[in-house]
């Protein structure tokens, strides 16, 4: 899939998770939370599944702003999973776009923890960087 070039302003705080989780809340999870057996052991909060059409930036230099299409599956406050079409490595750092209330959107960074393959797309998981966690 193509992506598009797109304006990107990181915005790294806890405050647009948090705008995020209640966008979430309000638009379908109803405060449902799942636990997925296989990964309870590393998990330090609960996630809430949430599908939702996102877009993400795997260049964080953002020259050239490519940004791509993915599907999110769950959310928490530390971190996002979605599926997309193209594998990224663990380890590397992406940008996310998260919708917020009042039809905003902001970016977030964040680093790969995981990419398997899954049903013709890959399944990533993030873990978001807050300004604050940086050194």
């Amino acid at each position: 899939m193509a992506g598009t070039t797109e304006t990107i302003s990181v915005v790294n705080s806890r405050r647009t998770v948090e705008e995020h989780m209640e966008f979430v809340r309000r638009n379908g999870a109803s405060g449902k939370q799942v636990r997925h057996p296989e990964q309870t052991d590393h998990r330090a909060r609960v996630r809430m599944f949430f599908m939702y059409p996102i877009r993400y930036c795997p260049n964080p230099t953002f020259s050239g702003d490519y940004t791509k299409a993915a599907t999110m599956l769950d959310v928490s406050p530390d971190g996002v999973g979605f599926w997309c079409y193209e594998a990224l490595m663990k380890g590397m750092v992406i940008h996310v776009r998260l919708p917020l209330l009042n039809e905003k959107t902001e970016w977030v960074k964040g680093k790969v923890v995981h990419c398997r393959p899954d049903a013709g797309q890959h399944q990533v998981g993030v873990s978001f960087i807050f300004d604050e966690e940086q050194s």
